[in-house]
């Protein structure tokens, strides 16, 4: 990683730094420094995030202050640049010997430490392991209530690692995939390999959202992702399709009595939204949200839908519906 010194009235206060290898940046704060690399760290941190809006890769927002200085609490980046092999070395420059019980306990336990909050660190696109291999893989079930969620999985040959619903489990399977990618973002970022963040999640409380792996599992090995996904992707029972007459208004026509069928899957503009009927008959209309990856209730897509829009919309069926939702949550969180 890169980073720059952040210097304020003749006193190194914190360190702005990027990463090389991936889309990570943030502000370490030195703490003999307290209240000035605090106000600084909050000047940074926003400066950080603009850049992100405005397209700018890590390097690209370190470098653009270098040298500069306005003035304010934030201070100015102390040329020239410097280079420190991982974050840790850089934390024992800015505070030597000290130890952060907080960051222990996310280091101890990094597979939970998606409970624990937002990381300070402003990532310009999520750093994965990579979600495909060709070779075997091993994989622990997922439990809820005595229920099978999904697999978290681990390749034997390369750096590939991931999580699979469970199809059978319906929704509290679908549900179950963000924590656990969120699992294995913190796992990387502690250093773990594959294999090592498969065995460290063995344990994992149960959680009412992603479930939970418990002591006793015993770790099992499929010959390739293809026979994984076969097992996760085997059919519950075929439930009925709700139907009920609904009123569209075409374009420039007039009111049309159509039957639909629900759930009824959309892709607009590349957000996934769907329409499900309620208990009492009524029409409700869920979408993506890409800051927490669920399906919040949000009414204004009925009428951009069914009643006319320039926007790119699609209707698609339940299995593509899925496997976009899958690549969106992976590309925004």
């Amino acid at each position: 990683m890169r980073y720059y010194p952040i210097v304020r009235n003749g006193e190194t206060v914190g360190y702005l730094w990027a990463s090389k290898e991936d889309d990570a940046a943030s502000c370490l704060r030195r703490l003999a420094k307290k209240e000035e690399s605090l106000r600084a760290y909050h000047v940074w941190n926003e400066r950080l995030k603009a850049s992100k809006a405005e397209g700018l890769t890590p390097l690209q927002a370190l470098r653009r202050w270098a040298g500069t200085d306005d003035g304010g609490e934030g201070g100015r980046l102390d040329v020239p640049e410097r280079e420190a092999s991982t974050l840790a070395e850089l934390r024992e420059i800015a505070n030597p010997g000290h130890v952060d019980p907080i960051e222990e306990e996310r280091r101890a336990n990094p597979l939970g430490s998606w409970r624990q909050g937002t990381s300070p660190i402003v990532t310009f696109r999520p750093r994965d392991f990579p979600k495909t291999t060709e070779g075997p893989v091993r994989y622990v079930s997922v439990m809820k209530d005595g229920d099978i969620l999904g697999y978290l999985w681990a390749s034997t040959a390369d750096d590939a690692a991931s999580y699979m619903y469970r199809v059978a489990a319906g929704d509290d399977g679908f549900n179950s995939a963000v924590p656990w990618r969120r699992a294995l973002r913190a796992a990387l970022e502690y250093g773990m390999t594959p294999m090592q963040a498969l065995h460290h999640a063995i344990g994992t409380p149960q959680d009412d959202r992603a479930g939970g792996i418990p002591t006793d599992t015993l770790i099992n090995e499929a010959p390739n992702l293809a026979a994984l996904r076969s097992i996760a992707q085997v059919q519950p029972a075929l439930g009925y399709v709700l139907e009920r007459e609904r009123k569209k208004v075409p374009p420039g026509g007039e009111e049309q009595t159509v039957t639909a069928n629900y759930p009824e899957y959309y892709l607009y503009e590349d957000i996934p939204v769907v329409f499900i009927e309620t208990p009492d008959g009524g029409l409700d209309c869920l979408a993506l949200s890409n800051t927490t990856g669920e399906f919040e209730r949000d009414m204004r897509f009925v009428h951009k839908i069914h009643f006319g829009t320039t926007a790119d919309i699609q209707e698609v069926n339940r299995e593509e519906f899925l496997r976009h939702v899958e690549e969106y949550r992976s590309k925004h969180l």
